[in-house]
């Protein structure tokens, strides 16, 4: 995984908080092949950073609701 991918892709979700959207509407947002900013976007929902959910038949990305999480994902972006 891209160190500077998952950065934009988390800085996306910290300047859009409530957006919802799919790993190919992701990777036009921020730049990038499709198989890495899926890949990313998996390996954020694994640390609890966003959520994956499905919608009408395809996969959304959204952040993740969680206490504290705002301040996680600003520290991670050295905010």
């Amino acid at each position: 995984m891209e160190p500077a991918l998952t950065q934009r892709l988390l800085a996306f979700f910290y300047g859009n908080r409530s957006t919802m959207d799919t790993a190919e509407g992701l990777s036009q947002w921020i730049g990038g092949r499709l198989d890495e900013v899926t890949s990313a976007a998996d390996a954020l929902v694994g640390a609890g950073v966003l959520a994956k959910r499905a919608c009408a038949e395809r996969t959304v990305y959204t952040l993740a609701k969680g206490e504290g999480l705002h301040g996680q994902t600003a520290g991670l972006l050295g905010r």
